[in-house]
């Protein structure tokens, strides 16, 4: 086990369905969609976000990722889920976010 866990996610009743599993380095990143970063380690972090596949949507658990190169951070705040959202960053990795997910931000950057 790492300091930073990275999933890719399937469920079955999905088509084709949708898979979560840890993945035990960044270089296997191509085949994932999404990557969830779970870490605060902002050095951790910012060394292994360029080792990403640029296609993948990530979502981190740290505001650092939005802040770095990653794309959305959920945090949790009191018993409430903030969402907060990189839209240049996501953009310039060919993602375009919807208009509905931006509303939900709690802080946006462009």
């Amino acid at each position: 086990k790492t300091d930073i866990d990275a999933y890719s996610i399937k469920a079955e009743k999905m088509s084709p369905p949708l898979h979560l599993e840890l993945i035990p380095s960044f270089k296997e990143s191509d085949r994932c969609q999404f990557i969830f970063i779970d870490s605060q380690d902002t050095v951790l972090i910012q060394k292994s976000l360029p080792l990403i596949n640029k296609q993948s949507l990530v979502i981190g658990s740290s505001e650092e990722i939005i802040f770095s190169s990653g794309h959305i951070a959920l945090l949790k705040v009191g018993n409430r889920v903030t969402i907060n959202i990189n839209k240049k960053n996501m953009v310039s990795s060919g993602i375009r976010p919807s208009s509905q997910i931006l509303n939900l931000a709690k802080t946006l950057i462009e």
